[in-house]
């Protein structure tokens, strides 16, 4: 097993997750809140030598066995980057932001945090950027975005997502870009039934995700009493959060046939209409 190769794998990871921390100092500023500090420290701390060691590190192409423990690995090293920056911007414990931070990540959407009324515009934002990240792939980020890493990520890549089209850069970006797609349409979905810009880029991610970590302490109440119509157009993205990459290419291009053709499709639609009839009835 190539250490190297890792290494490098993970450097390239490590430089979309630090840039993308960067962001909240940035929204900050925006929204006339003090910095976030520990973001910006974090962030830079990570994202210099994850840079130099992605472009500037000899290495070859992860063999399979080395592309998992890399995808592995990501998961637990990524959150603990996030955690760090938590821990030490809300005055937290370490250990539930890793919660948090592993938790947002990977989609799960549980939440460790008491209150959410104190937190920051970015913070919240945070929350919802890393489930929209972690549920998209920052490996996708990687191969689409980083070219000089190209060789040493397809594998993990492979782990992580299948092939859609000829090349897996080719994949990639059109992973990002049915992604991006629909995150907008749900983004002006939700603000036309009442919520607010801010609201609504953050339930959009956190919808399309299938995470579920909200804004307020009592996630969709308090813009359902105001809004009631919201609730249309968050069910039905949190439906289309649910299909693969593949059906959601088939259904923005208006390709029916090859949509009905999904070998995963009809059995979800018929388990999603007998779990909602249950739930009902219950």
């Amino acid at each position: 097993m190539s250490l190297t190769s890792i290494v490098k794998a993970l450097s390239s990871l490590l430089v979309i997750v630090s840039a993308m921390m960067l962001l909240i100092p940035i929204i900050d500023i925006m929204t006339g809140r003090p910095i976030s500090t520990p973001f910006l420290i974090v962030g830079s701390v990570v994202l210099i030598p994850s840079l130099l060691i992605s472009k500037k590190l000899t290495a070859g192409e992860l063999t399979s066995y080395e592309a998992i423990a890399t995808a592995a690995t990501s998961w637990l090293v990524i959150p603990l980057i996030s955690a760090i920056a938590m821990s030490l911007e809300l005055k937290l414990p370490f250990i539930d932001m890793y919660f948090e931070s592993l938790s947002g990540f990977t989609g799960t959407g549980f939440s460790v945090i008491p209150d959410l009324r104190p937190l920051k515009p970015s913070i919240i934002f945070w929350r919802s950027l890393m489930q929209w990240s972690g549920e998209l792939g920052i490996v996708v980020f990687a191969v689409a975005i980083l070219p000089h890493v190209y060789k040493v990520v397809t594998r993990v890549y492979l782990v992580e997502r299948g092939k859609l089209t000829e090349t897996i850069v080719s994949t990639a970006k059109m992973i990002i870009a049915i992604y991006v797609v629909y995150t907008l349409l749900g983004l002006i979905a939700y603000m036309a039934t009442g919520m607010t810009f801010y609201e609504a880029i953050n339930y959009i991610m956190t919808t399309i995700a299938t995470g579920g970590m909200a804004v307020y302490n009592d996630s969709l109440r308090t813009i359902y009493l105001r809004a009631p119509l919201v609730i249309y157009p968050v069910m039905i993205f949190m439906v289309l959060g649910a299909f693969n990459f593949n059906d959601l290419r088939y259904l923005l291009r208006a390709m029916l046939r090859k949509l009905k053709e999904s070998p995963e499709l009809r059995p979800f639609l018929i388990l999603l209409a007998i779990g909602s009839l249950l739930t009902v009835l219950a």
